[in-house]
């Protein structure tokens, strides 16, 4: 009912965004409702496109950015781009120029939740310490903070070596490592002429490392992370680790196993929180199915979506 109001709003007045606005929202909080997948991608193309509408119409309103942030950020859930997590961190740049929003603790709360996703943990932090401040009494922020601070440390502490099982078990893991029969990961079926080479991820730039494999063994997994991400431990043949942010992944990757990633996007941790400083390199993945798991490629079929949670949108901000 209240969607077929919008609708009618809309088409009343085209100069009028909130209409817009508000049925952008309805598709977004309609969505947890719906099962068929189908219908959830039908759902989120027209709540993009919508909150895309509205900021065409009225490109001024701190509203319409804040919504077009928030909409690219659950849209993420269905289509595997880091790019969309920078088109809404733009968008909330846009709409942080509105002092009202600057106000809410849910806009800083949705704000840090996008930059938590591509990786800016710094600027998660302070997003939601921001939120802390302007709603006390509101656990949330407080929680996902102090979540995301003990999952950042204990990945820092491993890398580190201050993990004494990890020591221990380095040796064993790289000596494991396959060393033959490599051909089916290292030709990419795309340009079968060119050869994929491996490389120490010690070696690694920060970025994207176009041509080269990550290849090792897997020391350890977690599905406790503070984001919608699957986290696990390559060691190499070479007993150097790293950790691997995989976004999209909808099967457990087996302790022990091999795991080999091709073109790895490297991101560098940096950040200083209550005197603690963490600083580490990680791999990031958000297209899984272009993975190995024991020599194997993971089938498309198997990776899953990103669920990604934010709060409701404040109307009337602008």
């Amino acid at each position: 009912m209240a969607v077929a109001c919008f609708e009618k709003a809309a088409m009343l007045d085209a100069s009028d965004v909130v209409p817009l606005v508000k049925l952008s929202c309805s598709m977004r909080l309609l969505l947890g409702k719906e099962t068929d997948s189908t219908e959830r991608l039908k759902m989120l193309l027209r709540m993009v496109s919508l909150a895309k509408d509205a900021v065409a119409r009225c490109p001024d309103s701190g509203d319409t950015w804040y919504n077009l942030g928030t909409s690219l950020l659950v849209y993420f859930s269905a289509k595997a781009q880091s790019d969309l997590i920078l088109e809404s961190l733009a968008a909330f740049e846009k709409a942080s120029s509105c002092r009202i929003l600057l106000g809410k603790a849910e806009f800083h709360y949705n704000y840090g939740t996008a930059n938590i996703l591509y990786g800016n943990y710094q600027e998660a932090i302070d997003m939601w310490l921001r939120a802390s401040a302007l709603e006390p009494d509101w656990d949330k922020p407080k929680e996902k903070l102090v979540e995301m601070v003990k999952y950042l440390t204990f990945i820092s502490d491993l890398v580190t070596g201050k993990d004494r099982t990890f020591r221990r078990r380095v040796k064993q893991l790289a000596e494991s490592v396959p060393r033959k029969n490599l051909s089916s990961i290292l030709v990419d079926p795309a340009s079968p002429r060119t050869a994929y080479k491996i490389v120490s991820v010690k070696t690694l730039s920060v970025g994207q490392n176009a041509g080269l494999m990550a290849h090792g063994k897997i020391y350890a997994t977690t599905y406790q992370t503070p984001d919608p991400s699957r986290l696990i431990f390559l060691i190499d043949s070479t007993g150097e680790a790293i950790p691997v942010i995989i976004y999209h992944m909808g099967i457990e990757f087996s302790v022990g196993g091999s795991v080999s990633i091709p073109d790895p996007f490297v991101r560098l941790v940096r950040l200083v929180h209550n005197h603690t400083d963490i600083c580490f390199r990680y791999i990031r993945v958000d297209e899984p199915w272009r993975m190995f798991h024991n020599l194997i490629r993971v089938p498309r079929k198997q990776c899953a979506s990103t669920v990604v949670l934010t709060t409701p949108v404040s109307n009337a901000s602008h």
